[in-house]
Order: C-alpha cells, then structure tokens, then sequence
C-alpha cells in the first residue's frame, strides 16, 4: 500500500500542474481581444478555447501512469481517436455549428485528418481574405477531432486550393483570431484558434454552406 501511495502522488500532482498549465495558456489565447470587448465576452471565449484545448490527448508528462493492482485489471490505453467519416463529420459539424451534410461538403473526412474542399465564394475577396478564410477553416476542422495545426497545413491547403505557394504567417502573426506558437524561424508553428477565432470560423464555415 505505502509503494501505491507513493507512485500515485508525484503523478497526480502533474496531472494538476498540466492542467494549470492548459488554463494559463487558454487565458493568454484570448489576450488579444481583453482590450476590445467585456470581461463577460472576454470569459466566454476563454470557455471555448480550453474546451477546445480539452478535447486533445493530455501530454505524455501529465498522463498518470497506471498501476495494477489486484482489484483493478490493467488496460491498454483506450483509443479515443475519430476513426470513422461519420465521427469526423459529426465532430466538425458541431465544432463549427452547422449540419452534418454541411460539413462533409465543406471537408473532405475519408482520411484521418479533414481536407478543406474547394468550395464556392472561399476566393472571393482579395488574395489575403482567401487565405484567412482557408486558414479559419483548416484550423477549426482540425482542431475539432482533436489535431494540431501546423503553418505547413495552412501553406499546403492554400497551394491545394489557390495554387499562391505562400508563407501564411504573415496573415497570422499578430492576427486577432489566431494564436502562434514556436520560434519565428521555425518552418512549421503551432497554430490555433483564439476564442474569437472560433467566432470567425463559426461564421466564415456557415457563410459558405449556406450561401
């Protein structure tokens, strides 16, 4: 018993400390928007970042470690991935609030990850508002069945979709909806949404499926 006590203490102690750590950086998303809108607003959009954060696999560090015992069988690490079209259709459906048919028409979901369809109107508007929109969009379809977004993905859906072979971070670095992270040399930043973010990628998603 004292061996069991002992294992179980340091682990969940980083649980917390992980989960801390998921808050502050939640909070800081929405930095950019603290001095534009209420604190009420500023409070709801830090709701949907961290539920959004939440959805992703806890880092190995804040994992506790599972310790057999006679009264509790081991068992292998569940599998919470969206292994199926539907899964990932219906995740993304209601990350973005739209229909599941309006999902799959907007997202390619065959594979494990969504690909952004050519849909109309997305190039509607300048050079810049194209990309925005791709770069919304992207994020918010990963980010719905919980993967990370990397600048790369942005860059190779916008040569995918426009054939403009662009770096993106100009259109995110500083950008309200969006949040940059690794070095500014590096090839490929983590890249997600702020709370208004979502709001934006709520609103471009529904324009386009339901023009």
């Amino acid at each position: 018993m004292t061996t069991d006590r002992t294992t179980r203490l340091p682990a969940v102690a980083a649980g917390a400390n992980g989960f801390r750590a998921l808050i502050s950086e939640a909070w800081e998303a929405t930095a950019v928007v603290a001095d534009d809108v209420e604190p009420s607003t500023r409070e709801a959009a830090f709701t949907l970042v961290l539920e959004a954060m939440l959805r992703k696999h806890a880092p190995p560090s804040t994992v506790a470690p599972a310790v057999p015992n006679d009264d509790q069988p081991s068992d292998d690490i569940i599998d919470v991935l969206y292994a199926t079209p539907g899964q990932r259709s219906e995740a993304i459906a209601s990350y973005l609030e739209i229909a599941g048919t309006d999902a799959e028409a907007l997202y390619d979901v065959a594979g494990p990850a969504p690909q952004l369809r050519r849909v109309p109107h997305l190039e509607c508007g300048t050079e810049q508002q194209a990309h925005r929109s791709i770069a919304l969009l992207v994020c918010a379809g990963r980010t719905a069945i919980a993967l990370d977004t990397g600048t790369e993905h942005i860059r190779e859906a916008v040569v995918r979709l426009t054939g403009a072979n662009l770096d993106p971070v100009p259109v995110l670095d500083g950008a309200k909806e969006f949040s940059l992270r690794g070095r500014p040399d590096s090839p490929n930043r983590l890249v997600r949404l702020t709370g208004w973010g979502l709001g934006a990628a709520r609103d471009a998603a529904q324009g386009f499926v339901w023009l």
